[in-house]
């Protein structure tokens, strides 16, 4: 698990088709009454009003810094239109704030078109700067006006009669390409947008169980000894993996950590509130409008891979919970940073307090949801990884560092370096590439409550046996 970002970024940002949603004067009542059933335009206004109640000065300051960036670039166009913006949208919440002007003073509504078309021709510009050349290349201002170019936006858009969900997608489409600004404002938007067409957001506790249990119920969890058969190539150099109840740091430290060893652990995780409240009924309610990217395809390797942006409930209703979908078209939600996108979900979880043993405290944290069938192909991480499961199950072979030659991996140039060409399914893999018989291996099961250890540099074949959700700890 971890090609996601080498894929991704070590050859430029996602190529992400373009968003630019196009609105006609029609669109926008700057009289502050929405289509009936919804929030007025004025309560949604009022949303990122009380979020941002010194936004001129909060975004001036960066507005300026990155017009004089871009004049040095000679794009002064750019910063012209977004200073223009900046103001604008300062209008607009001070109507939002204002309970006695029904209207937006003089920024009537072909003002407001005239600047989200504007704003949609900045967006699309700076998305080009953002799909040229290598990720790390590309200079930090352009993901930042990214930012902000759909925060601004984002609040003309929700000044107009405009759906809630549409809103939503320009914010998601600023946390996912730009960088993070006004302390993760996008997000607490989105998040505040989301809550408020969902009044049935907070489940009881009572309910939470019931709904958990009838989507176990529902699962094809794979039992007993034909969790085995999933990986139906067995071979004498197998060896069994430890499993340890509530290690304490100094035992992790000593017999598994500095050793580099990997282990199960178990009761480590059982007391996060994600264990009793989340399935996919859950998730649903909590991050059903916002988008996120997914993998398309039997897994990364395979020729018709490819990546999409979906809303998660599209990707919940057309994968993880489809019926019958082809192997080419299998989706997964993989090695996705969504807690920094909806960080409301990380508070159910926690931070295994093992992770803090590295030498760094910069934790990476990666969301991991998919239908049965989901695969990751062998490959290793550079980073040591604990591996946590919320619900479903998974299935993974490990294989040592000392094994690596013998699963023949791809060329060291390739993109593909850290990924092994053998495909552990396949029944006759070992005549193809015969040294991987003598390959040592274990292979452990992923429960609900379970935490998988993996050191860096240890191989591991990844496959869900059910609909799965986990979350993986990245630490030095």
């Amino acid at each position: 698990m971890g090609i996601y970002v080498k894929v991704v970024k070590l050859g430029g940002p996602m190529k992400l088709p373009r968003h630019s949603m196009k609105y006609g004067r029609e669109d926008f009542n700057t009289k502050g009454t929405c289509e009936e059933g919804r929030m007025s335009c004025k309560e949604k206004v009022r949303i990122v009003q009380k979020l941002m109640p010194n936004f001129c000065k909060d975004v001036s300051e960066e507005i300026e810094c990155a017009r004089g960036k871009l004049a040095q670039m000679k794009d002064r166009s750019v910063g012209i239109i977004m200073k223009r913006a900046l103001l604008d949208c300062g209008r607009v919440l001070s109507w939002g704030s204002n309970s006695e002007d029904d209207g937006m003073g003089d920024l009537g509504s072909g003002e407001v078109t005239t600047r989200v078309e504007e704003l949609d021709v900045v967006i699309e510009f700076i998305w080009e700067q953002l799909n040229t050349g290598h990720w790390k290349q590309v200079p930090e201002v352009w993901r930042k006006l990214y930012a902000y170019a759909t925060l601004f936006k984002v609040i003309l858009l929700l000044a107009g009669d405009v759906p809630t969900s549409e809103v939503i997608k320009v914010c998601d489409l600023g946390l996912l390409l730009g960088a993070p600004i006004l302390n993760n404002i996008m997000s607490k938007i989105a998040f505040r947008l989301h809550v408020s067409q969902n009044a049935s957001l907070d489940l009881g506790a009572a309910d939470a169980r019931l709904v958990r249990e009838r989507h176990l119920g529902e699962s094809s969890f794979v039992e007993g000894k034909q969790r085995e058969s999933v990986l139906r190539n067995q071979f004498p150099s197998r060896f069994q993996l430890g499993e340890l109840l509530r290690p304490s740091i100094e035992t992790f430290v000593q017999e598994y950590f500095l050793p580099q060893k990997p282990v199960l652990l178990r009761g480590v995780i059982e007391h996060w509130s994600a264990m009793q409240k989340w399935n996919v009924d859950y998730i649903k309610q909590r991050a059903g409008s916002r988008t996120v990217p997914i993998e398309i395809g039997s897994k990364y390797t395979s020729e018709e891979w490819t990546q999409k942006l979906v809303t998660m409930d599209d990707f919940i209703d057309n994968y993880v919970l489809a019926s019958s979908v082809a192997e080419r078209s299998k989706g997964y939600l993989a090695q996705h940073q969504l807690f920094l996108q909806i960080p409301e979900l990380l508070q159910d979880l926690g931070i295994p307090e093992y992770c803090y043993v590295g030498n760094d405290e910069d934790i990476e944290i990666n969301a991991w949801f998919g239908p049965a069938g989901t695969v990751s192909p062998t490959h290793y991480d550079p980073k040591h990884n604990l591996l946590t499961q919320i619900f479903g199950e998974k299935i993974i072979r490990l294989f040592p560092p000392s094994e690596w030659n013998k699963l023949y991996p791809h060329d060291s140039e390739s993109m593909l370096f850290n990924t092994s060409q053998i495909d552990v399914e396949d029944p006759n893999f070992s005549t193809e590439f015969p040294n991987s018989a003598r390959a040592k291996y274990a292979d452990v099961v992923l429960e609900p409550g379970t935490v998988l250890y993996m050191p860096p540099k240890w191989a591991h074949f990844v496959k869900s046996l059910s609909p799965s959700f986990s979350v993986s700890f990245w630490f030095q």
